[in-house]
């Protein structure tokens, strides 16, 4: 298991092991339930939009629990204890920290719709970015606002468009800048 100077329960990482399993069983399943198996992110974002609007109103009210009890860490004074108290919920963190994963996939959902021109539910897609990307932010952590656009640029690649080469590499060394200069 990784070692850092933050404590994070070794159970933890176990869960997180368990969700990466968990995600690959629900795609076999996915798989198995059609007649033809179909490997595309479409079909499984498709066939499981009820799950993972589950998983992210979850990682909602978990992450407000968590708030509720430690603070949130933009408005305490004190950030880094804040999120400290956040991570040091164990098992209650790891729940709340799938929103980021369920965020992911209602990204991928939305692309998807709008490639099939169905816009009955883009709306409540672009809500849910929206409370996620407010999550972030009142978490204090600019990493999962990182972390939430490199997939997301993975996966409108494959959905949407493809990127060029080119353009990644200029948005790469424009983030790499920024980063740079903004710690």
């Amino acid at each position: 298991f990784p070692s850092h100077d933050i404590p994070v329960l070794d159970e933890q990482w176990l869960l997180y092991m368990l969700a990466v399993f968990g995600f690959y069983i629900g795609f076999v399943l996915c798989n198995l339930r059609s007649k033809t198996p179909n490997h595309t992110i479409e079909s499984v974002c498709l066939a499981n939009i009820n799950y993972i609007k589950t998983i992210f109103m979850l990682g909602v009210v978990f992450t407000l629990y968590i708030w509720g009890t430690s603070g949130i860490p933009f408005l305490s004074e004190n950030v880094d204890d804040a999120r400290m108290g956040f991570a040091s919920n164990g098992y209650i963190a790891t729940v709340a920290t799938c929103l980021d994963v369920a965020t992911f996939y209602v990204f991928a959902l939305l692309l998807i719709d709008l490639k099939r021109q169905d816009n009955s539910r883009l709306v409540l897609y672009v809500l849910l970015i929206c409370i996620f990307v407010f999550v972030a932010i009142m978490s204090g952590s600019r990493t999962r606002i990182f972390k939430f656009i490199i997939p997301c640029v993975i996966i409108y690649h494959f959905i949407h468009s493809k990127i060029s080469l080119r353009t990644v590499s200029i948005f790469s060394i424009v983030g790499f800048i920024v980063i740079g200069t903004i710690g």
